[in-house]
């Protein structure tokens, strides 16, 4: 029985991960902006426990408080993304966990799309060992708002 089902997980992520790929215009109809600017997005594919992503110290996007992990297919638009006079934009997406007492583990996985077309992938995980109040009383990790900054990813859009 266990055979089955870890040969059932495996198809069944086999398959969503092939799809995961692909962002259709008609999931995220925004066009290019008059301006020149790029049409971005992230698809995420796991998010435990809670992301945001930052554009100039502001947040842009801030996802529930997601529990037990699951495969997601969420799609964030970025509007309006704010380039520089080398027409680079820069955003950071950080991944959040509540403090707990021993085990807390984390993951965030994502696909960034520009324009619609697959940009590059993010797949970063802890296994949750030493994630506690203790860690960060020893500054080991960063807490914002009651939680504990996990990860940071920066991502240069241009």
């Amino acid at each position: 029985m266990k055979k089955v089902a870890i040969s059932i997980a495996v198809i069944f992520s086999a398959f969503f991960f092939i799809n995961a790929q692909m962002v259709t215009s008609e999931t995220n109809a925004a066009p290019i902006s008059e301006n020149g600017n790029h049409k971005w997005s992230i698809q995420f594919i796991r998010i435990d426990n809670k992301v945001k992503i930052y554009q100039n110290g502001a947040v842009v996007y801030e996802s529930q408080f997601v529990d037990s992990n699951p495969i997601l297919n969420e799609v964030v638009v970025l509007n309006n993304v704010i380039y520089d006079d080398n027409g680079e934009a820069t955003i950071y997406v950080k991944i959040y966990n509540p403090p707990y007492k021993d085990y807390n583990p984390w993951e965030v996985h994502y696909n960034i799309f520009k324009d619609d077309v697959h940009y590059g992938t993010v797949h970063q995980y802890g296994d949750g060992i030493n994630y506690t109040p203790t860690s960060y009383n020893k500054g080991k990790y960063k807490m914002e708002n009651g939680l504990m900054v996990m990860h940071t990813s920066k991502h240069e859009l241009y």
